[in-house]
């Protein structure tokens, strides 16, 4: 098994007593060292050079050397060895000149020297173990320094470099953004130039002299004089004296938290706000470790909802249970419990924390609750291990970088010149890019890499490497036949460094955009349609003669001419403009407006132009005026809704079928018609089986669609539908077959007209007809009737009264022939015969036609029928009549009447009624009469479906004044007759 490495620090011992020298070595090796002894100075400087030790016990004066040749010696070999001086006499000019030299210690071998020699050595060994830390520290960040600069200015953080005069140094673009400055701007700024309260920055200076950190919030002045609150960490930068030499500072615009946090105070909660706002995790747990309360860091930090903290219980937060006992024995001691723990999560996860408890107690002393406030360390006690991974990813981002990089050291002639320069380092992406070997040309010459390497690109590092100020260019390398974009920069004096790429194919790109650019100038000046350049304000940059013929404009109006006057609508450019920042291109049509103010209809295309920034600066937009092509476009839209409508509206059915009887077209008027959507029918046949559902006469329908699908026509051929509400339509069809290019028949078209309501109408026409037929018929035997009747009254009555007055004319007359006057009781009887038959012709002329309709009105008639009634009948008459006459004419008012005497009759006929009641009511624009009785009813059904003469006579005596007669009755319930009478 092969031997451990002994990794214990080597101590040479130099000192010419032999027997003292034995015992330091023993002290040592028992402290934990390795010894090495020499008794004379050659020996110390020999075994120094070949083995050299962690440190040397150097006893001043030797046989052959003293402490400062063997020093000298081991310098002049490029050997130093750090020393402690040994001397058995104080002296302290000595000890001074020892110091000089680089002692790092004096001891005197005296009785207290042995104790006092091991931690002597151990103190030595620990302070050069922190200085080599802290030159590994240097050149770390030395290394890293680049790394900053790019993290300085990618950070989103305002981050400024100041002197302690004030004048600044350096800011990244953070700050120029959020301060509003330029870069020359800032350059010439003083730090108090941006402080909203100029004597903030003599407290600053006060607080960082103190404390050489300042953490907190200052009120901000932009640029433009806005002040704004803003979080502050500034730290002192100090050089190896303790002086301060720049202050590093990072801003954060906290305006808007700032706000918030002042309406969250004005609210009175000025507690809760800094309980729940803290950064730090805050909790109130009771003396058993129950949760009381937590702020939502606490919740966060652990992993529990609010709702959850109730069942949270302290011991549950510690990743070993055990240190909770500890830590309520040290706050029963003490009150105040500061110390580092580890807790863990709700998901079980361990981390860090520091954290700070305090025991709120009650009057009597006793602990009634335990706040406290922890803040995770888990990511500072990873930092160590973080910077360790960042520099290997920095290593891997070095090797895996695209970019070619390069560190080069500047040889310079006598005069001080760049002449030449030698590669120190080069990535993977160098040698893709050029082609050279890092292992071929490191430590070597670029004239001895490339003899023929043009001064110029060596002059030019040079002046980077010697100045210090960065270059940025492209070139053209002959010997590699490459163009490059480089950057060059200087890390440290006399050395610079390069990041560079291949750019040979954009060279030969933009040659290419070069004499592309050429042919689009050509097609844009030639191009038929209207193309222009405009920036984000509207002002015209370019513009094609199409352009300029479209808007009636110049060449010379292109700079000054702004093109929002072209849009009809101002509000379109601004969604244009949001579209193109958002998407980087708007198509579609648009209205604008001509230099005359005629309006037309665009398709436009426009393109986003953006700066390096990405930021939109201009639009490039192509214009075609579509106005024609939309009129066409409009005018056959409408041509295709007229036909579709034409097919949709129109009145008939219309259905169009395949070969297979399959519907293909199915129009609104058959939807309606036949009850079945378009949805419902087209692409199939069934159909049929839903209009036929009789097999049989379906059948026949379907061998005569047959035949019109082999050219059959059909005019006027009448078939029985039944309608999806189960209602039988009759439908007149007139079809044919529809035929492709070759004659084919590829199926047929049938137009169908529902001649049902048609048909009913001529049947209900023939039933008019029979009806005016008996109701003339039935005239003209009333009109008889009236006529016999009225032949036998005057024969009866006024005939033979006549007959009587005659006769006693003639008896008189023969008296008076005879000289003979007549006698009172012949003249007596001549006056009653004459009453009587006045009376008798009175009566006739008013069965024929009442005086009282026209001496006294409807009313009066009304009254006047109603008072014979009750001479003749039993009947009880209720009557209500309007105050004032109803207007009507006498057409209106004969035929108003006549209805009525014939309601009267019919009640005296056929209602075996005791009572009638009867109302007379006018309107504004009607008169109503109502005839109600009480009398045994009739079935309204029967009595509308039966052809009564005096019920269609009375109708048509309204009918051509606009009248109405309504009946409303039922079997036993007796019958109410309306009659509705237009004024006019």
């Amino acid at each position: 098994m092969a031997e451990e490495a002994d990794l214990r620090p080597v101590v040479l011992v130099v000192e010419d007593d032999e027997g003292l020298l034995g015992l330091v070595g023993k002290r040592l090796e028992r402290s934990g060292f390795r010894v090495m002894g020499a008794l004379t100075g050659m020996e110390a400087v020999a075994s120094a050079e070949s083995n050299p030790p962690a440190l040397m016990l150097l006893d001043y004066r030797l046989p052959d050397m003293t402490a400062i040749d063997i020093v000298e010696a081991l310098a002049a070999g490029s050997r130093r060895v750090p020393f402690i001086i040994t001397t058995g006499w104080g002296d302290e000019r000595l000890a001074v000149e020892m110091m000089k030299l680089g002692a790092r210690d004096y001891l005197v071998k005296d009785a207290s020297f042995p104790d006092r020699l091991s931690p002597v050595v151990e103190r030595v060994l620990a302070q050069l173990d922190t200085e080599r830390s802290l030159g590994e520290a240097r050149d770390a960040l030395r290394d890293s320094e680049e790394k900053f600069r790019s993290l300085f200015e990618q950070s989103r953080e305002a981050i400024t470099l100041v002197e302690p005069t004030g004048r600044i140094l350096d800011v990244n673009q953070a700050w120029l953004d959020l301060l509003g400055y330029s870069r020359d701007e800032a350059s010439r700024l003083d730090a108090v130039d941006f402080y909203a309260d100029p004597g903030g920055r003599d407290d600053f200076l006060r607080r960082i002299a103190e404390t050489g950190f300042v953490e907190d919030e200052i009120r901000v002045r932009k640029k433009d004089g806005a002040v704004m609150d803003c979080q502050r960490t500034v730290v002192a930068r100090k050089d190896e004296h303790g002086n301060t030499v720049v202050f590093q500072s990072l801003v954060r615009d906290v305006t808007e938290q700032k706000r918030a946090q002042e309406e969250l105070r004005s609210s009175g909660e000025r507690y809760r706000i800094l309980f729940e706002q803290s950064k730090d995790a805050i909790y109130i747990n009771a003396p058993d470790g129950a949760s009381i309360d937590a702020n939502q860091a606490w919740l966060d930090l652990f992993g529990y909802t609010r709702d959850e903290l109730p069942g949270v219980n302290a011991v549950q937060a510690y990743a070993n249970p055990e240190e909770r006992e500890d830590f309520l024995r040290r706050i029963a001691e003490t009150g105040v419990v500061e110390d580092e723990v580890q807790f863990k999560k709700k998901d079980g996860t361990a981390m860090d924390c520091v954290r700070r408890v305090v025991a709120r107690k009650d009057e009597h002393g006793n602990a009634v609750a335990y706040q406290g406030v922890i803040r995770d360390v888990t990511e500072r006690k990873k930092a160590a291990d973080a910077l360790r991974e960042s520099e290997q990813r920095f290593r891997q981002l070095f090797d895996s970088m695209q970019s070619g990089f390069a560190l080069h050291e500047v040889i310079t002639n006598k005069d001080g010149s760049p002449s030449d320069y030698r590669f120190l380092a080069a990535n993977p992406g160098f040698e893709r890019l050029t082609g050279l070997k890092a292992s071929d040309i490191v430590g070597r010459t670029v004239l001895e890499v490339l003899p023929h390497t043009e001064a110029s690109w060596i002059e030019a590092y040079g002046r980077v490497a010697m100045t210090g100020k960065s270059i940025e260019f492209d070139r053209y390398s002959r010997n590699l036949d490459k163009h490059y974009e480089v950057r060059a920069y200087c890390p440290e004096p006399g050395k610079f460094a390069t990041v560079f790429h291949d750019i040979t194919e954009r060279k030969k790109m933009q040659e290419e955009l070069r004499q592309s650019e050429q042919k689009y100038r050509s097609l844009f000046e030639r191009s038929l349609d209207a193309i222009g350049l405009a920036d984000v304000n509207g002002t015209l940059l370019d513009a094609n003669p199409a352009y300029l013929k479209m808007f009636g404009q110049r060449v010379e109006d292109i700079g000054r001419v702004n093109v929002t006057q072209f849009y009809d609508r101002q509000s379109e450019r601004e969604d244009i403009i949001r579209q193109l920042r958002e998407e980087g291109a708007v198509v579609g049509e648009i209205r604008q407006r001509k230099g005359d103010g005629t309006v037309m209809d665009c398709l436009r295309t426009s393109v986003a132009v953006n700066d390096d920034t990405g930021n939109l600066v201009a639009m490039q937009s192509v214009l075609r005026d579509i106005t024609d092509w939309k009129r066409r476009e409009k005018e056959l839209q409408q041509l295709s809704e007229f036909r579709e409508t034409l097919i949709d509206n129109a009145n008939v059915w219309l259905d169009v079928l395949d070969a297979e009887a399959n519907v293909v077209v199915w129009n609104k008027a058959a939807e309606s018609i036949s009850g079945y959507s378009a949805e419902e029918v087209v692409g199939h046949g069934k159909v049929w089986e839903w209009l036929y559902p009789e097999e049989d006469y379906r059948r026949k329908i379907a061998e005569k669609a047959a035949d019109i699908i082999e050219g059959d026509a059909v005019e006027g051929l009448e078939t029985t539908v039944r309608t999806k509400e189960g209602e039988c339509r009759t439908i007149s069809w007139n079809s044919r077959n529809l035929t492709d290019e070759k004659g084919q028949s590829i199926g047929s078209l049938a137009l169908g007209r529902d001649v049902t309501d048609s048909k009913r109408a001529q049947a209900e026409l023939h039933e008019s007809r029979e009806e005016l037929r008996r109701l003339a018929q039935r005239v003209e035997e009333v009109r008889e009737d009236e006529r016999t009747t009225l032949a036998r009254e005057l024969h009866d009555t006024a005939g033979q009264a006549i007959t009587a007055l005659k006769l006693d004319v003639s008896q008189i007359k023969r008296r008076l022939e005879h000289g003979q006057p007549p006698t009172s009781e012949q003249l007596g009887a001549l006056n009653t015969l004459l009453d009587v038959t006045a009376d008798d012709v009175r009566r006739i002329s008013s069965e024929l036609r009442p005086g009282a309709l026209d001496d006294f009105g409807l009313e009066g008639a009304i009254e006047w029928q109603i008072d014979e009634l009750r001479k003749r009948t039993d009947l009880n008459f209720k009557v209500s009549l309007p105050s004032e006459e109803c207007r009507l004419d006498d057409a209106r008012r004969t035929a108003l009447f006549r209805v009525f005497q014939e309601l009267l009759t019919n009640v005296v006929r056929h209602a075996d009624a005791r009572s009638v009641e009867v109302t007379l009511e006018r309107g504004d624009d009607v008169v109503t009469l109502t005839v109600a009785d009480d009398g045994s009813g009739v079935d309204l059904q029967k009595l509308e479906e039966s052809s009564s003469i005096g019920i269609i006579g009375m109708r048509e005596r309204l009918r051509p004044y606009g009248g109405e007669l309504h009946y409303d009755s039922a079997p036993g319930k007796g019958t109410t007759a309306r009659v509705i009478m237009p004024v006019e």
